[in-house]
């Protein structure tokens, strides 16, 4: 019995010298991965402010041409300076693939938007509806709005409408565009934005 005590007594003492000598290379493994967690959040969130530098043509046709030119991550980048200068606060880019149905987060006076971006070279038709749908419940969002530098087709308009969604099409983003040219109070909504 005695030689099973000093057997197990000194398989105790050699788990307690490993455990010693382990624990500040386990304490060192979980700080660098709680280190590298941090930065991977940080630099996740820092992907999704846009920093975009918003050049705009007082002529429409011009300004319409350089929207017509971008590619789909251009417009979205665009469209999300575009609305920092209208007023709408918190914006932000969703990640690109697994959006969950919405490019743009936003708030004005409170509310919380859904934009869904389409850079297309035809008429909008529903499908972004059922989208913006998905990301606005996704995100938590009281208004969706789908944006394109065309139109949307009757269709759109009538799920649209349906589904109480916002249809913005070139002719509101030249609105939104001259508004900031102009530098003046103008109307969102019917609402004054200073």
């Amino acid at each position: 019995m005695s030689k099973k005590n000093d057997e197990f007594t000194v398989k105790i003492v050699m788990y307690v010298i490993f455990g010693i000598l382990l624990s500040p290379v386990l304490i060192m493994y979980y700080i660098g991965k709680l280190v590298i967690s941090i930065n991977t959040l940080i630099e996740n969130k820092n992907k999704n402010r846009v920093s975009y530098n918003l050049t705009l043509s007082t002529d429409d046709r011009e300004q319409l041409a350089k929207i017509d030119n971008m590619d789909g991550k251009e417009f979205e980048n665009f469209m999300t300076a575009i609305l920092i200068k209208n007023g709408f606060s918190n914006v932000q880019t969703t990640k690109t693939s697994g959006d969950h149905g919405a490019d743009i987060l936003g708030k004005y006076n409170g509310v919380k938007y859904a934009f869904q971006c389409k850079r297309f070279e035809s008429k909008v038709g529903s499908r972004p509806i059922g989208e913006i749908l998905r990301g606005m419940n996704y995100y938590g969002c009281e208004k969706g709005v789908v944006i394109t530098n065309n139109y949307f087709t009757k269709q759109a308009h009538i799920e649209a409408k349906v589904n109480k969604v916002e249809l913005w099409d070139r002719d509101k983003i030249i609105q939104l565009c001259r508004n900031i040219i102009n530098k003046k109070e103008f109307l969102f909504n019917n609402k004054p934005i200073r």
